[in-house]
């Protein structure tokens, strides 16, 4: 059998594992750069080729808009259809687009599980190493004298899990009582018990966050997400009292920065 044989029937394996892991799937495929099918598993009601060309393309614009609003690029893209959704998602180093045609009663969240572990496969199957994306599993959003602002997770809780959070925060709020006095300001990290909490700061609030995977990687999402937290509440955290009320739609800041 020739290597493209091979490869090719191992592409096809791993876009059939992900129908069979995921409930609503009409169509899977994996499409080069330039838009073209590379394989695909379909119900047969859908054109393929016009998946792939399509999906590329909103892919690559996807990756425009958000370069010019100066943020990452999206991991996954999602266009919300009244028939149907579609998700696209580039795989490391940009060797080829994985893009799924889901229906409306599919898992949104499952799908995107499924999508990330299928491109770890794929992106192997050519050859390329998937880039270690930073989970942040908790997220910690401080006003300048250390009171919490906002607290995001990944995970449910259990009563001893959020002892170990309580004792967390105090230990981070102390952390940055004791560095403000400092001439510099700085905060990087904070060793707590088998935890590391990485630190990142703004102009009137700081962001303390959970990471499995790369630290600095990860410093650069929270610094964005601040960034636009702060821009977006400027009057108010200027001299802000306390009062949570002043930030209705902070989620909208800080909902990227925990994977969904």
């Amino acid at each position: 059998m020739k290597l493209r044989d091979v490869l090719l029937d191992r592409l096809d394996s791993i876009l059939q594992d992900f129908r069979s892991g995921v409930r609503g799937v009409r169509g899977i495929v994996l499409a080069d750069a330039n838009g073209l099918p590379i394989a695909y598993d379909t119900n047969g009601d859908l054109d393929m080729s016009v998946i792939a060309a399509m999906g590329t393309m909103i892919a690559q614009s996807a990756d425009v808009v958000f370069e010019n609003l100066h943020m990452s690029r999206p991991e996954i893209t999602i266009i919300d259809g009244k028939e149907a959704n579609l998700a696209v998602m580039t795989l490391p180093d940009r060797v080829a687009s994985l893009l799924v045609v889901l229906e409306k009663v599919a898992n949104l969240g499952l799908a995107k599980m499924e999508m990330r572990t299928a491109a770890n496969r794929l992106g192997t199957a050519f050859g390329v190493n998937a880039k270690d994306t930073p989970r942040i599993t908790e997220l910690f959003i401080l006003y300048n004298n250390g009171e919490l602002i906002q607290h995001y997770s990944d995970a449910l809780r259990t009563d001893h899990d959020r002892d170990i959070l309580a004792g967390m925060l105090t230990a981070v709020q102390a952390f940055i009582g004791d560095t403000m006095s400092a001439k510099d300001g700085t905060l990087d990290k904070l060793s707590y018990g088998t935890h590391a909490v990485c630190f990142v700061r703004g102009t009137h609030t700081i962001g303390a966050f959970v990471v499995d995977g790369d630290g600095d990687a990860a410093r650069y999402v929270v610094y964005d997400a601040l960034k636009d937290f702060e821009e977006k509440y400027a009057k108010v955290l200027g001299n802000w009292n306390g009062t949570m009320e002043h930030f209705k739609g902070i989620d909208e800041c800080f909902g990227k920065v925990l994977r969904p």
